[in-house]
């Protein structure tokens, strides 16, 4: 189902608002982009699956992270009562020795009283990490 041009803008916003949050290290603003109760499945790149905000935020602070990450290619289905979408997207980091590394996301998306955000995120690598 195809959702209006405000609900497509929004969830695009929150996705490039996730490698902000992540390169400058705003952890207080994760809930900006997941619900209380999301998880994030990092199982094709980090090996580990976080359920919680809070075990995501803990994730994120302690593990190693890129200088930049890039969300591109979000491509949204949205389900026929319009409070919940689907989505691919995909993603590159730009390593701290400048080399370049890709993958993409999985995610559900929910529409909650503050907004879209996601519930669930899984994250792959294109090709092998090296």
């Amino acid at each position: 189902m195809l959702m209006n041009s405000l609900d497509t803008a929004e969830i695009h916003n929150i996705a490039a608002l996730y490698g902000h949050v992540v390169d400058h290290q705003e952890w207080d603003q994760l809930d900006r982009i997941y619900t209380r109760q999301a998880c994030y499945d990092g199982s094709g790149t980090s090996g580990a699956r976080h359920e919680g905000l809070d075990a995501i935020r803990k994730f994120l602070i302690t593990v190693p992270h890129p200088i930049a990450h890039h969300t591109t290619n979000i491509h949204l289905e949205f389900a026929p009562q319009g409070v919940s979408a689907t989505g691919r997207a995909k993603w590159l980091a730009i390593r701290p020795d400048m080399s370049i590394t890709s993958g993409y996301y999985e995610d559900h998306w929910t529409k909650t009283n503050v907004g879209w955000r996601l519930c669930e995120r899984a994250s792959f690598w294109v090709i092998p990490r090296p």
